[in-house]
């Protein structure tokens, strides 16, 4: 068990807040093939500002004299573990977790419930059917009640596989997919004018991950690691479209665009190279080049004409990056560092973005 407690002030606006944590954990061993594991956690979360804040300009100076309270929280979370080996070979984990979360000072923050609960269910399965190939599959189920950001679902399913082959003892390959499903119902839009809330809308998402490895021990001091990472997401969602008269004097309730979707889909492909030059002395060299490319596509006939939405938001991008990282320990646990890296920017659309961005930093590492 643990408890903890902090204190941060920002000395500029005034703004502050204190946070309370406790921990405990208990585990029972009541087989030797059967673990269980019960985890609670408590964060209390107590923040302030001012009711007004001054911002000082090279030439002028802004006023704001109503300023929102801060939200404070009280966030409650115990989770039930069991770890089951069947078999030799099988090992199967089970997660149960509850998290709650109670907001406080929210009266002028019109789309924030006070209280969120989350329930997690989690399974998860683990074989070494050879002696050179160990596989992994995970779900993991979420549900939120009342959550609070357009971003977070109503519900989340996920699926996840993992294979890992050892052909040899210099070569092993890596293969790891993941799928990720949300919903949500009633996504919340806080209108101006009129000043209400419109809910009547909803969102969809997935997302595609996979990547793919093949590491090398070429010496017993130098690895060499190629990589391939693929990543696509897919959007459906009922946005709000603003609505105002021709003089911009006036509003009314928005357009909403049935159907809106965005999608965006990027591949990245690395190579490390791991050099020990003697025991104390490693050096990391590192490259990589990302491919991405994004669309929106509007649902709604208003944001279609005269000219598309859709027409302003194509994204063509492909990014470079080379490193050269050097470290040295020394016999006190003391460690010193070097890394140099360039990024180079690609704006396959138009040139606008362009870039080059280079860095240098130095480390002082301390091991206790």
């Amino acid at each position: 068990a643990s408890l903890s407690h902090g204190n941060q002030k920002n000395n500029y606006s005034g703004a502050q807040s204190d946070t309370l944590h406790g921990a405990m954990d208990l585990i029972w061993i009541p087989a030797p093939d059967l673990n269980l594991f019960l985890k609670y956690r408590h964060q209390e979360l107590e923040t302030d500002n001012p009711d007004s804040v001054t911002l000082q300009g090279l030439t002028t100076t802004n006023i704001y004299p109503s300023v929102r309270d801060s939200v404070s929280s009280i966030k409650d979370s115990i989770a039930i573990s069991a770890r089951y080996k069947p078999l030799r070979k099988v090992t199967l984990l089970s997660t149960y977790e509850l998290i709650s979360l109670e907001r406080k000072n929210i009266d002028d923050w019109q789309v924030l419930p006070e209280r969120t609960d989350i329930n997690s269910i989690k399974l998860a399965a683990d074989t070494r059917p050879f002696t050179n190939l160990k596989l992994k599959a995970a779900f993991n189920y979420l549900d939120y009640d009342d959550p609070a950001l357009n971003t977070e679902p109503d519900s989340s399913n996920q699926i996840h596989l993992l294979a890992t082959y050892t052909y040899a003892a210099w070569i092993t390959a890596n293969l790891d997919y993941k799928l990720t499903r949300t919903e949500r119902q009633q996504v919340r839009y806080l209108n101006n004018d009129p000043a209400t809330i419109v809910d009547n809308a909803d969102r969809e998402t997935r997302q595609d991950m996979i990547l793919g490895s093949l590491s090398f021990l070429l010496t017993p001091k130098t690895n060499l690691t190629a990589s391939w990472v693929h990543l696509k997401n897919n959007l459906e969602q009922t946005l709000a479209y603003g609505k105002w008269n021709a003089l911009g004097t006036g509003g009314d309730l928005p357009y909403l665009g049935a159907g809106d979707r965005y999608t965006d889909t990027a591949n990245t492909y690395g190579l490390n190279l791991y050099f020990r030059v003697r025991k104390d002395i490693s050096t990391t060299f590192e490259i990589s080049h990302t491919d991405s490319k994004g669309d929106f596509a509007p649902g709604a006939a208003m944001a279609q004409t005269p000219v598309s939405i859709a027409s302003f938001s194509p994204l063509k991008v492909s990014e470079t990056l080379f490193s050269i990282e050097s470290t040295k320990t020394f016999n006190n646990n003391w460690e010193i560092g070097i890394r140099l890296q360039t990024n180079n920017y690609n704006d396959r659309i138009d040139d606008q973005q362009d870039g080059e961005f280079y860095s240098s930093m130095i480390s002082f590492t301390k091991y206790y």
